[in-house]
């Protein structure tokens, strides 16, 4: 009887035990699924995602993660991101769970787990492709000599061939970071590099023009310019020209201003010339851009208002191939933005030792000499390419 007795408080305390075992265990599972969780919402975070979207990305990182069991009614609360004082990104959720014991229910309760992890800010790039899927993302072709010293280029694409270097051409940069990989641009003697090694297999680089809110652009009015010799001038307003086209010794003058073409295809061509100091364009419904070798081109976008360092704006929703033939005498200062197409750079277009260009787009291929300026924030408003250097866990 006496030992009967003694079984009683024994077994209590056994199975305390085993249920406090159980929920440390469960507790160490919902942790690490939490963290993996947040780990990929940091990587795939762009700076347009809502709070909701990235709560969507963190339940499926986190449902891919641990057992069924652990998985079973637990509860993920994306909290937010937080910028903290060096311009790194922290980002906090936590887990909730009802434990309910299966030999006791003295234990039962709430396991609650939280999570937060920082994504660094590493070296600004020049030259962003926003293809998470392409091949030669970013292509460089040909007999190119392309400088773009101090420079990072970086790809979004996890293609095994992300970027790509062919023929004889030759490149110069700071680094080249991808999410995918390179072809003829690791240890090859017509690549010099001032990073140790290429950064393959890296972070995503978040678009830096991706809140950018662009006009509507109600109206429509046509282009006039008078015929003849001598500098004419456009204003700024709302264009639904099928072309402008300036060529055969025409110059052509943009007043400093927002300008919006819809549909218009325009064409800087043979001995014409084109300035404008201030200026930024918006290209909507299919609007696209060509320059050739022999024009004269000096755009300058605008350093503050609006629109602060943005030269040419494509919507993201007009998918169109922009082509930029030019040379030495092809100044462009400001962002190139055509996030969902495709960018031609050929023989110095728009590049020049004293002009800063910023180009973000989908894919882009880079011919001939080419050379961008590092230093660009006072010129570009205080924009830039941040690549992500890394990721850690704070909590």
């Amino acid at each position: 009887m006496l030992f009967a007795v003694s079984l009683v408080p024994l077994m209590a305390t056994v199975t305390g035990v085993v249920e406090f075992t159980n929920i440390v265990r469960t507790k160490s599972a919902l942790q690490d699924s939490l963290d993996a969780a947040l780990v990929g919402i940091a990587l795939n975070a762009c700076v347009t995602s809502s709070e909701s979207e990235l709560e969507a990305k963190g339940i499926k990182f986190f449902k891919g993660n641990g057992n069924e069991v652990i998985r079973s009614g637990a509860t993920l609360d994306y909290l937010g991101v937080t910028i903290m004082p060096d311009s790194s990104l922290r980002y906090t959720a936590n887990v909730t769970k009802q434990y309910k014991g299966e030999m006791s229910a003295t234990l039962n309760g709430p396991i609650k787990v939280i999570s937060a992890v920082q994504r660094q800010s590493g070296p600004n790039a020049c030259l962003l492709a926003l293809s998470e899927t392409a091949s030669s993302a970013v292509d460089f072709n040909g007999s190119t000599d392309v400088d773009l010293a101090n420079c990072i280029i970086a790809a979004n694409s996890s293609s095994p061939t992300s970027v790509t270097r062919s023929g004889a051409a030759n490149v110069t940069a700071d680094c080249v970071q991808t999410v995918g990989k390179t072809s003829g641009i690791a240890s090859n003697s017509r690549v010099s590099l001032s990073c140790p090694q290429v950064r393959e297999r890296s972070f995503k680089t978040p678009d830096p023009l991706a809140l950018v809110v662009a006009p509507s652009g109600t109206g429509c009015s046509s282009l006039n310019i008078p015929n003849g010799s001598g500098w004419k001038t456009i204003n700024p307003g709302t264009y639904c020209d099928s072309s402008l086209t300036v060529n055969g010794g025409k110059k052509i003058r943009f007043n400093s201003g927002t300008y919006i073409f819809k549909g218009t295809a325009i064409s800087f061509l043979g001995n014409s010339e084109i300035e404008g100091t201030g200026v930024t364009i918006f290209l909507y419904d299919g609007a696209k851009i060509k320059t050739s070798a022999n024009s004269i081109v000096n755009l300058l976008a605008p350093t503050s208002g609006t629109y602060p360092g943005i030269l040419i704006y494509t919507a993201p929703d007009n998918p169109v191939s922009l082509d930029f033939s030019g040379g030495t005498t092809q100044k462009l200062q400001g962002f190139i933005y055509n996030p969902k197409g495709h960018i031609d750079f050929k023989g110095d277009a728009g590049t020049t030792s004293d002009k800063c260009v910023r180009i973000v787009t989908n894919t882009i291929k880079l011919t001939g000499s080419s050379k961008l300026k590092m230093d660009c924030k006072s010129e570009l408003g205080n924009r830039d390419i941040t690549t992500t250097q890394g990721i850690r866990f704070v909590k």
